[in-house]
C-alpha cells in the first residue's frame, strides 16, 4: 500500500489531511467564486479525502458553486466524480 493512503487512512494524520485540503479548497473557491455559502461550508465539512480530492479535480471544469457541489453517483470512489454531467 503507497505511504499516501497510509497517511489519509490514518486516524490522526487523515484528519490533518483532510482538513489541510479542505482549507485549500476553500481559498480557492473563494478567489474564483467569491463568499462561501453556508450550504457548501458545511458540504466541505462533511466530505471524505476521497470526495474532497475529486472536488479538486473538477475545480477548473465547473463555471459555478452549485455545478461544484453538485452531486454525482459515484462520488466516493477516487476521481470517479471527474466526468460527472
Amino acid at each position: 500500500m503507497p505511504i499516501l493512503h497510509d497517511i489519509r487512512d490514518h486516524e490522526v494524520l487523515g484528519e490533518e489531511y483532510k482538513n489541510g485540503l479542505r482549507a485549500g479548497m476553500r481559498r480557492l473557491i473563494k478567489k474564483r467564486f467569491g463568499a462561501i455559502p453556508p450550504w457548501s461550508e458545511e458540504r466541505l465539512s462533511e466530505m471524505s479525502w476521497v470526495e474532497l480530492e475529486n472536488l479538486a479535480d473538477r475545480f477548473l471544469d465547473v463555471n459555478s458553486i452549485e455545478e461544484l457541489f453538485q452531486q454525482c453517483p459515484s462520488s466516493t470512489t477516487l476521481h470517479s466524480a471527474i466526468d460527472c454531467d
